[in-house]
């Protein structure tokens, strides 16, 4: 429908308070739902002709009823793809109630610890631009089981976590790594939020402990011109 000329859809302003938004995979293994409660959504100027100028929209909750959660996006209907900018801010999120999240792709639990992510993605013109940043504190792996029950590669496995993270840990007690998003678009006709949940799941988990870096940015949103 983007920039037909025989349709015109558009909407000045839309709403959303005092909501909860919630993402389920169930083909996970465990699975797992990701939720945002107290959110509120606000979009501006959505149409689908590009000569209607850009629609801005805001998401604000507290992921996992813990730490905030702030995305901010632009978007413009182009013919050629996809044409958006985003950017992510979560801040101090209780380690322990993401450990469906951590089981289903690192086979691991967390006692203890604070998660905060931060996230810049653009497409403009088919190319991908971007990056996404994930920081630990205080991080405690656990397992119920006991030793005994244990197998070797699962002992190494958390001695392997807990020592990268020792390592990797700046001045302020924080695991900081970073992880750049750059590409063109294979798909151009591929959804929009497809494409964003897409990207962010591969840059969040690519980054969990790869490298590490001692300044801790924070996105600012720009649209590419």
């Amino acid at each position: 429908m983007s920039n037909q000329p025989t349709l015109v859809l558009r909407a000045d302003e839309i709403h959303i308070t005092k909501s909860t938004f919630g993402f389920e995979n169930k083909a996970a293994d465990p699975p797992y739902r990701l939720f945002l409660t107290d959110a509120a959504f606000h979009l501006t100027n959505l149409s689908n002709h590009l000569t209607e100028g850009t629609a801005v929209g805001n998401l604000t909750g507290k992921l996992m009823d813990s730490g905030e959660m702030k995305v901010e996006a632009t978007f413009r209907p182009e013919t050629q793809g996809p044409d958006f900018a985003l950017a992510v801010h979560i801040e101090q999120v209780q380690m322990p109630a993401l450990n469906d999240l951590w089981r289903a792709y690192e086979g691991i639990d967390m006692a203890a610890g604070l998660f905060s992510f931060y996230a810049e993605l653009a497409i403009h013109r088919h190319k991908i631009s971007g990056y996404a940043k994930p920081i630990f504190q205080d991080i405690q792996v656990s397992d119920p089981r006991t030793e005994q029950q244990k197998s070797v590669l699962e002992k190494v496995k958390e001695k392997v976590i807990g020592g990268l993270a020792k390592v990797l840990e700046n001045p302020r007690g924080e695991v900081s790594t970073k992880t750049d998003l750059s590409g063109t678009l294979d798909d151009p006709q591929t959804s929009t939020w497809q494409i964003v949940l897409g990207l962010m799941q591969n840059a969040f988990f690519k980054a969990i402990l790869p490298g590490f870096e001692h300044e801790i940015g924070r996105p600012r949103l720009k649209h590419p011109k």
